[in-house]
Formats: structure tokens, sequence, C-alpha cells
């Protein structure tokens, strides 16, 4: 199966990875850059919180990455966005960087994939330079249900994928997806479904062209019929109430009391906290240590081979749902006390 490339006009495909916090995008774009396919293709990420994590999770595969922060990428730093590929596009011209003949932007976990494609296609700058690709939605195989319930972000995302890929299929009984997908299937019957465990999934087959290229189809349609869909069925643009904070410490962490902190905060919020992630400086160790949660789950710890060039430091963020705000600086203050006392 052919994977869209650069085109004859010379504009640049833009795919998007998009999903709700902690549905795997992180680990499905980790496996991604470990396939041949993904050979020429040029990494954009957004984050959601006052410091960026995911870049250090995925540069010990990839060097080239554009990393965006502070805020939601479909309403808050669109203009960041719109520079940022045009300064891609213009490093790539200069030979600042390797070609690439297509790019994959990966969103934040609030995102509405609907303003990004709208973007690619109405700036006048930036339409000479790219063009919308295929929309890569994950969904969580053990939350995915009560997100697309309780977040209308997990709506927006799904309506306007090419391609789902439900995560976390081993912590499903059998049979346990089957509601999931017929919901999916329900938003959108033309997206293809595929279910995988740590981001198994071929590159040509997730970046094939989608519904926005399909000779006849043009993508401004496909938006109008999204919208129009969403419009009908009452969907809102965000979550309310949520909220993220952030913490950074440059000195080595006493581990022991950071995992009490983490485990009584995820016992005390369960579903309310939404995502916690880091990178861990822990006394008396040597790789940095990685801290994943979603929903209230606390998953295993893990390692990193080694650290990335710069300070070593530990860096937490913490997002959180119907948290009330005197709550969210108790807790960040606590997170930061913990923290500078090392």
């Amino acid at each position: 199966m052919t994977v869209l490339g650069e085109l004859p006009d010379g504009r640049v495909p833009v795919s998007v990875l998009t999903g709700f916090l902690g549905s795997g995008k992180t680990t499905l774009l980790k496996r991604l850059l470990k396939s041949p396919d993904m050979a020429g293709t040029a990494i954009v990420i957004n984050e959601f919180g006052e410091i960026g994590i995911d870049d250090l999770l995925v540069t010990e595969i990839r060097d080239e990455l554009l990393l965006l922060e502070s805020g939601c990428i479909c309403c808050q730093v669109m203009g960041d966005l719109v520079d940022a590929l045009k300064n891609l596009v213009a490093r790539r011209e200069d030979g600042e960087i390797p070609y690439f003949s297509r790019i994959l932007l990966e969103t934040t976990g609030l995102a509405d994939p609907a303003p990004v494609i709208k973007t690619l296609m109405d700036d006048p700058a930036l339409g000479i330079l790219v063009v919308p690709g295929v929309v890569v939605t994950t969904v969580d195989g053990v939350l995915g249900l009560s997100q697309l319930s309780a977040h209308p972000e997990t709506t927006r995302q799904a309506v306007l994928a090419d391609r789902f890929v439900i995560t976390k299929p081993d912590l499903v009984p059998d049979g346990g997806l089957d509601p999931l997908v017929s919901r999916l299937r329900g938003l959108n019957p033309e997206a293809r479904v595929f279910v995988s465990a740590f981001g198994d999934v071929p590159a040509c087959d997730l970046l094939a062209p989608g519904v926005l290229q399909v000779e006849g189809r043009e993508a401004r349609d496909v938006l109008v019929e999204a919208e129009a869909f969403l419009a009908s069925s009452d969907v809102p643009v965000h979550s309310e109430e949520v909220s993220t904070f952030s913490a950074e410490a440059e000195r080595p962490v006493n581990f022991a009391s950071l995992g009490r902190w983490l485990r009584e905060t995820a016992t005390d919020l369960g579903p309310r906290l939404l995502r916690v992630k880091g990178v861990v400086h822990a006394m008396r160790r040597d790789r940095p240590l990685v801290i994943q949660g979603v929903g209230g789950a606390l998953y295993p710890i893990a390692t990193l081979d080694a650290w990335p060039e710069g300070p070593r430091r530990t860096r937490l963020t913490v997002i959180v749902w119907q948290v009330a705000p005197v709550e969210v600086a108790r807790m960040k203050s606590g997170l930061e006390q913990l923290l500078s006392e090392g």
C-alpha cells in the first residue's frame, strides 16, 4: 500500500496523530519511528502543559523534533503551529535538516483535529507548502467507551479519523472491545480500525491516503460534513473544568516520597486524574524513570536507556478534571515542595 509522500507540486502532506489523554499516542509514535517506512518523515509534537515531556520520551529514537508547548494546539497555539510548519519546510530547503517528504503532527490529547486541518487549508502562505494528510486517532481500549461519553474531545477526534488504533487490548478480556468498536463505527463507518498493543501497526497502513485524498472529494467538504454531524449531535468543543499543573526539579528526587504522593493522588482523584506523566531523576539511579498514569490508574515504572543531552532533571505534568482551583493549587504546591526537598 502506497504511503502518501510529497505531492508533484512540491507540497508536503501533514498527517495528524490524535487521541485522548493517555490513549497511547506517544507509544505508537515511538514504534512508528523504528519503522523503515517512516524514512523521510518530520515529526512535530504538541503538549498540553507548562513543560514538555513527550519530547524526552521520543528523542532517544529521533533527534529532529519540534516541540510546541503551553496550550491546546487546536485553539491556543495555532499561530505557533503555522510558524513551526513554515520554519520546518524552510530549514529543509536550506539544508539545515535532512530532507523529508511528509510531516506527522502529534497533537495534545485535548485537541480537536478539525481546526488543525482547516488551518492547513486556509492559511495562504502555508497552503502553498503543505496539504492535509490523514488523521490517525488512538482510542484507549480500557477507557475508550467512558471517555466517549464524558469528554467531547474524543468524539471530535473520532469523527474525523481515517484510522482508529485501539490500544491496550492486552488489558481487555476476549470480546471486551466489541462495544467500543461498534461505537466507533457508528461515529465513523469509513475509518479503518486497527487493534494494537504497544503500537505495533505498519506505518504504510496508517499513513496511506485517507478520505481527504480520495479523488473527487474535497477536504473542505469532509470538514463541513463532520462539523454538521457534531453540531446536530450537540457535541461541545471541550471538556469543562480541565486543569493542568507541572513541576520540575534539578536535584535528584526521593522516589519513595514521590511514589507515595502519586499513589495518594491517584486514590483521591480516581478518574478525575486524567493524566500524569513525567521523567524522574531519582536518587541513586543513573537512568531516567518514566511515570505514566491514566484515569486514576498508575502504570508500572519504566526506565529509559539514557538521559538526553542537557541537565538531568525531574519533569512532571498532571492533568485533572472537575477539581476545584483551590485544590489544584494545593496539589501543585505540595508536589513542588516534595521535589524541592530532594
